[in-house]
């Protein structure tokens, strides 16, 4: 199977196909229904844990201590503001592969202002967040982003150090759209594809 090497942030990185994501998560190929979009069920925690070996395995700096981190949910490329529940899904799922690997996690939900940012083109944390990392003692955030095709989503995520903003390690994967996934993509009004504001509760 074709690994597909791509290029986000300046930072290289491999990604791996859709198809032979499903084949390391234990799935087989399925069917594929009305307008080609695949009936495989995707498993999440299989893609997570695929993800969570990347981000250990390129690690570029030993974390101190417990290895404290915080998940901030996964937002569309497009508009870091904006979620949905594919991005909830994903970033539940990686906080169990994180944790099985030996990080420690700090839940999100109680920390504010955890957001990320676009400066020159790059993902960096928000003042507010890396102050809040600070004070709470996390030596860092993993942050990501997805972005969907017309038949994938793209999914990169960066481990970055908290007082610095340095990136430490990258992950980065495509995955075949499947009718799930349409699903979970899909905003809260129900418009197809669209998706849904961040919560004050995740911000």
């Amino acid at each position: 199977m074709k690994l597909l090497d791509v290029f986000f942030g300046g930072q290289g990185r491999w990604m791996v196909s859709g198809a032979l994501l499903l084949v390391l998560a234990g799935c087989g190929l399925g069917r594929h229904g009305v307008a080609g979009v695949s009936e495989v069920v995707p498993d999440f925690f299989g893609i997570s844990n695929e993800i969570a070996r990347q981000l250990v395995t390129d690690l570029r700096k030993d974390l101190p201590g417990d290895r404290r981190i915080v998940l901030t949910t996964l937002v569309s490329v497009d508009d870091l503001y904006r979620t949905s529940g594919f991005g909830r899904a994903m970033s539940e799922s990686l906080a169990t592969g994180m944790f099985r690997r030996g990080f420690g996690l700090v839940e999100v939900r109680k920390m504010a202002g955890l957001t990320i940012q676009q400066r020159g083109g790059e993902l960096v944390l928000s003042r507010e967040a890396a102050l809040v990392s600070q004070q709470t003692e996390v030596a860092a955030i993993v942050a990501g982003t997805y972005s969907v095709t017309p038949e994938t989503v793209i999914i990169n995520v960066r481990l970055l150090e908290a007082g610095s903003n340095d990136v430490l390690s990258v992950a980065g994967l495509e995955l075949e759209r499947s009718r799930l996934i349409n699903s979970l993509l899909k905003g809260v009004d129900g418009d197809f594809l669209a998706d849904g504001r961040l919560s004050a509760y995740e911000r």
